[in-house]
């Protein structure tokens, strides 16, 4: 069903699985798509929310465990995804940010702790994880370097004495 205002598209209901129930409904914005919410696993309640500036989508919003609140987001530039952030231990809080560049994994940042700073952070070269950084400790500085290549650990090295810097290696 589409709505429209003077002539010009303002709203558009849809019912894509074709079961008697709008499940998708499109705002406009002087005739050009400006949000979307969608009921996108068929349960009756919104679940996703899409937002777009000047036609094109620039933020993804999900409840991805059906409970009311966002643990998925996705921002985008230029249609293409730079950022994923995830609430992963349900609480409300996001806790693991992905960065993309051109489409490609590039970093993830983890706060396992909840405090709201990461404490685990693996970096990607041509998306395979070539670092892992750990703040073992929790006081903010990392402390522990794993690296990787073709999968495998490279080798790995510690900061035991605190100073910023790894002093001790292992391979």
């Amino acid at each position: 069903i589409t709505h429209y205002r003077e002539g010009i598209i303002f709203q558009q209901e849809e019912d894509t699985d074709r079961d008697g129930k709008m499940d998708l409904w499109s705002i406009y914005v002087q005739g050009e798509i400006a949000r979307q919410e969608e009921d996108s696993n068929h349960d009756g309640k919104l679940d996703t929310v899409y937002l777009y500036q000047k036609g094109k989508l620039v933020k993804k919003e999900m409840d991805t465990h059906g409970d009311g609140r966002i643990d998925l987001r996705e921002i985008f530039k230029n249609s293409q995804l730079v950022q994923r952030e995830l609430d992963t231990n349900q609480d409300g809080r996001m806790d693991s940010w992905s960065h993309y560049d051109h489409g490609q994994l590039t970093r993830v940042e983890e706060d396992l702790t909840g405090d709201g700073f990461y404490e685990t952070v693996y970096l990607y070269l041509d998306g395979k994880l070539a670092q892992k950084q750990e703040d073992t400790d929790v006081d903010r500085k990392m402390d522990r370097w794993t690296f990787f290549e073709g999968g495998e650990i490279l080798r790995e090295e510690l900061d035991t004495d605190k100073d910023g810097r790894s002093d001790t290696h292992s391979i």
